[in-house]
């Protein structure tokens, strides 16, 4: 079978991209052909199809007219995959995160072309205009039954009216005018949080699937845990990762490592100085080899996360390595973590509980990891089956 994968980013940017890379070449593995779409950047990974991707363009710095338009809906990405399709005739489509740089254009592009269409709900993008139901540093549900205008009201995107109101307008374009969302063959939701949002929604049952990610290594040996509680991800308030600052003090003989980057990496940064915890640091940036180094001789994965984490592929790869998991008690977390086996869980938000769960689990018996828990051989064969359901129908 040959493949159309989709991605705005071909660089490894977080758990959405480990997963589209990780996925992809499984099923190259697997004996199928993969074509790869997503846009330029000096970050990428070298591809035979580069030539093809849509044009760079930042959104980080400031919007203009002509940015905004783009960001809506972009005129380059939908030219640049009519002739990939032209020149590569995929079976089928699967797309992960194409907001923004990409736009929900593109999947009109594929169904004119013929293609059945997959989409792997990363995040909520599909739901949320921020694509995080998280605002005014709370989890937040307001723009169900399209009730965009929200994202406006309580500026959800950089807390600016203009990058709200684009955002409001690219769901009200992509989901009520175009609708080019609703055109997706079938949902893949790696947690089950995600899906039943996506019913509760709205969203028609038979175009949902629950799939959870995959890990594609096994644990290699025995490694001495430390005492060691580490965090991933990125630097941002609803990461919560400045709810482990508060609670640190509270073990002054564990370390708190940190590996990732953001925006709070100066404000964590101070307090850690301003309080004098000699057993944090904040490591910024790491590679995905050095963050599998950490966790493995890490006794606790921390996800103190604030907003609705979907399927964290570092639990995944936490639990298969030997590394207990305290993580909050919403989102999909909780089907991933077995209390007093594999971790702990706890209020968001109440750092009383995550100290209990961190010293829950520092005391707890050895974790050796479980034995090959998120199979990739399985996960591909079921992805296979979801290609094939969508091609007869």
């Amino acid at each position: 079978m040959k493949i159309l994968q989709v991605n705005k980013f071909f660089y490894e940017n977080g758990g959405s991209e480990r997963y589209f890379f990780d996925v992809t070449e499984s099923l190259r593995a697997a004996g199928h052909e993969v074509v790869y779409f997503s846009m330029q950047d000096k970050r990428n990974h070298q591809s035979p199809w580069s030539k093809y991707f849509a044009p760079a363009i930042d959104f980080n710095s400031d919007i203009s007219l002509g940015k905004a338009a783009k960001f809506i809906y972009s005129r380059a990405a939908v030219r640049q995959l009519k002739k990939l399709i032209v020149d590569t005739k995929p079976d089928v489509a699967h797309l992960h995160n194409i907001a923004h740089q990409l736009t929900p254009a593109i999947i009109s592009t594929l169904k004119k072309a013929g293609l059945p269409v997959v989409m792997t709900l990363h995040d909520y993008q599909v739901l949320c205009p921020n694509y995080q139901m998280y605002t005014q540093q709370k989890a937040c549900e307001r723009c169900k039954r399209h009730s965009y205008w929200n994202a406006i009201r309580y500026r959800c995107v950089r807390n600016s009216v203009l990058a709200s109101a684009l955002s409001a307008v690219e769901m009200v374009t992509h989901n009520l005018l175009l609708k080019n969302y609703q055109k997706v063959d079938r949902y893949i939701a790696p947690s089950k949080f995600m899906k039943e949002r996506m019913e509760a929604w709205g969203w028609s049952v038979e175009k949902l699937t629950y799939l959870p990610h995959f890990v594609n290594f096994r644990k290699n040996g025995e490694v001495i845990k430390k005492a060691q509680v580490l965090f991933v991800g990125r630097l941002v308030h609803e990461k919560g990762a400045h709810l482990l600052l508060e609670v640190a003090g509270k073990f002054p003989k564990v370390n708190f490592i940190f590996a990732g980057d953001g925006e709070e990496r100066e404000r964590l940064q101070f307090e850690i100085e301003r309080r004098s915890l000699e057993n944090c640091r904040l490591l910024g940036s790491v590679s995905a080899k050095r963050v599998r180094e950490l966790m493995q001789e890490s006794q606790v994965l921390a996800v103190p996360s604030l907003w609705y984490e979907n399927a964290p592929l570092v639990v995944y790869e936490a639990l298969t390595l030997g590394t207990a998991v305290v993580a909050s008690a919403h989102g999909g977390l909780p089907e991933l973590i077995s209390p007093g086996k594999t971790g702990e869980l706890f209020t968001p938000g109440d750092t009383a509980g995550l100290a209990k769960s961190i010293k829950k689990v520092l005391n707890m018996r050895s974790f050796a990891g479980l034995d090959d828990p998120f199979p990739a051989a399985k996960h591909i064969a079921e992805l296979v089956s979801i290609y094939e359901k969508v091609q007869t129908k």
